[in-house]
């Protein structure tokens, strides 16, 4: 896929619960900010992405795209989850 090729991985897909089902969550994982910048230049209507954008237009679907960022501890980033023995004292924070 054309996200594939810019380096980004999708992680899962969800229905937002206790909806009307129009609402869904693509959860979308860069594995640096150079790949997110790249997926951002081509989020264009001639851009690597540009058909999955037209995709959602001709479904007349409404997008919001953010950015989050993982904790220092964060499963995704360590591989596994975080241990007792991880946590700093407060003073340290």
């Amino acid at each position: 896929s054309a996200a594939a090729e810019l380096g980004v991985q999708l992680l899962g897909g969800f229905r937002v619960a206790m909806g009307d089902e129009t609402e869904a969550l693509a959860l979308w994982s860069f594995p640096t900010w150079e790949a997110w910048a790249a997926y951002e230049q081509e989020w264009t209507p001639r851009g690597a992405m540009g058909a999955w954008r037209a995709a959602l237009q001709e479904l007349d679907a409404r997008y919001r795209r953010l950015l989050l960022i993982d904790a220092p501890l964060a499963p995704l980033r360590t591989g596994r989850q975080p241990q007792v023995e991880d946590r700093r004292p407060l003073d340290e924070l």
